[in-house]
């Protein structure tokens, strides 16, 4: 008995709870263009998709070496938004995630 259902061809759309995304950059050519691989997953860690994302031209540019500028840019590509996660250091003393020293 085959493992292989065949079914009647049907484009959908599939809507995912997506809590966090990755990024994998590839230089396809320096100072043209690179790809960039994108995992998503849900808030247990599970891998819901991968996407792989062009970036050239004037958004090539505008990188530059602000990875910031970048993360933002493929969480809009994804149609996402970034949420700022505080960090706690004790004593009521807050932080964002994105204003940790590099």
């Amino acid at each position: 008995m085959s493992n292989v259902v065949e079914v009647v061809e049907k484009e959908y759309v599939l809507k995912y709870l997506v809590s966090s995304f990755d990024m994998n950059v590839i230089i396809t050519q320096l100072n043209v263009s690179a790809t960039v691989i994108s995992n998503t997953y849900d808030k247990e860690g599970r891998r819901l998709y991968e996407t792989q994302i062009i970036v050239e031209g004037a958004e090539y540019d505008a990188w530059g070496t602000d990875d910031n500028y970048l993360k933002s840019l493929i969480a809009s590509k994804l149609g996402l938004e970034i949420k700022q996660i505080p960090v706690v250091l004790g004593d009521n003393i807050q932080i964002n995630f994105d204003e940790l020293p590099q």
